[in-house]
């Protein structure tokens, strides 16, 4: 019986007993607000802004493949790469709603046709550039911009389907 009491004593509190702890600070302070207080600011909200177009020309050119010289990696070779392949300049077009949700498409050139999907993060336009016809071998990958009151500016990282061929870019965009 000792032994039992014992342990009994030794063994951590059920969930029932949980319950009955004294409140916390934190549930004091979910009591309702009066309604001259300020409501706090939603984590969640997108920022505000106007939403605008913009349209201007990108330039893509190989870029480099990195495989780490560990022998984790030594049969994995680069497959030769045709650098004329996905090469070369094209139009973009981007749409930038007030509540940052980005969307466009790729017109014209090595990229094309494709479509962009994105949002404006901590101030930046970011997304990704995808296939129009998916099942064509063209390229995909992200971008990744900043936007002034009338241009925006970016980068592009692209791959074929396989990841064989890979591609950098800038674009280059005016407001519409």
């Amino acid at each position: 019986m000792i032994l039992l009491a014992g342990a009994l004593a030794g063994c951590p509190k059920s969930e029932s007993d949980a319950g009955k702890a004294a409140p916390s600070a934190t549930v004091s302070a979910a009591q309702p607000a009066s309604p001259d207080a300020e409501a706090p600011p939603d984590a969640n909200a997108k920022p505000a802004g106007q939403g605008a177009s913009f349209g201007g020309s990108y330039k893509i050119a190989p870029g480099l493949m990195y495989i780490p010289e560990t022998k984790d990696y030594g049969n994995v070779k680069q497959v030769k790469d045709d650098p004329e392949k996905h090469v070369g300049e094209g139009t973009l077009t981007l749409e930038v709603a007030a509540d940052g949700k980005i969307t466009g498409t790729v017109d014209t050139g090595p990229a094309a046709p494709g479509l962009v999907d994105g949002s404006v993060i901590e101030g930046e336009l970011r997304g990704v550039i995808r296939r129009k016809e998916p099942k064509d071998d063209g390229l995909t990958g992200t971008f990744i911009a900043t936007r002034s009151a009338d241009a925006v500016e970016g980068r592009l990282s692209l791959a074929d389907t396989n990841a064989a061929i890979v591609r950098e870019g800038t674009f280059s965009l005016k407001k519409k």
